[in-house]
């Protein structure tokens, strides 16, 4: 069995050597704090990178050149990457900033109406990755998901590209958007050895945790729901 730890010094390594800024944090922060290790009921190791330091695309292409690193598509996480490694995922998260605060917008889905719209709109947009966007756990999903983008893909080609915009504006006017936001003060980083490597994470970490776990952050909680339990929530739709 691959060591827990092995597949998030990698991806540290990857981004030293291509000398991109990172930070831990999320779940991965919270379990190296509080604990020393990467929760076992955590399937995410996240790191977080400034947006306008580099592009999505740019670090989509980097780690496509890794082959144990699979793209894996979350649509509501607008603002991250995903890449499935072993038995875990990586999640690469890519934060605003301005004077006030460092956020990231994602997309709180309440119901299926909510993923259907989202799904719509991922599938209008003109770099849509199609095989990963039908890709699903269950084969009635994958099958649905399926007839839904083959009837969409069918539209493009009919469609004005003027009529395809308005329908793509019209999805996304429907999308509630939403997200971790830190005061910018806290966008101060330090280093810690971790597993023999040397990793940044926020110079007060107990402060970013208590803003997104609660002031019980110390307390273990496995079934954290992040769009209903965190504190440092963005306003819908901004």
């Amino acid at each position: 069995m691959t060591d827990p730890n092995y597949y998030l010094i990698k991806t540290a390594q990857i981004l030293k050597e291509n000398n991109i800024d990172f930070w831990l944090c999320h779940g991965t922060l919270l379990g190296i704090v509080r604990e020393n290790r990467l929760l076992p009921w955590d399937g995410d190791i996240d790191f977080g990178i400034w947006k306008d330091e580099h592009t999505k695309k740019k670090i989509l292409e980097l780690f496509s050149k890794e082959s144990e690193f699979i793209e894996t598509l979350v649509p509501q996480e607008t603002d991250s990457l995903h890449f499935s490694v072993g038995n875990k995922r990586v999640d690469l998260n890519f934060y605003s900033r301005d004077n006030q605060k460092a956020y990231i917008r994602w997309i709180a889905l309440g119901n299926s109406l909510d993923k259907l719209i989202l799904f719509i709109y991922r599938l209008l947009e003109p770099d849509m990755n199609f095989i990963a966007m039908i890709k699903s756990k269950s084969i009635i999903n994958s099958v649905a998901k399926i007839i839904i983008a083959s009837f969409l893909m069918l539209l493009k080609l009919t469609l004005s590209s003027n009529l395809i915009k308005q329908l793509s504006n019209k999805m996304k006017s429907r999308i509630n958007y939403t997200g971790y936001s830190y005061p910018i003060e806290l966008m101060v980083f330090a280093k810690i050895e971790f597993a023999g490597e040397i990793l940044p994470i926020p110079l007060e970490p107990e402060k970013c945790l208590a803003l997104t776990y609660g002031e019980d952050w110390e307390t273990p909680k496995e079934d954290y729901v992040w769009d209903k339990e965190a504190k440092n929530l963005l306003p819908q739709n901004k």
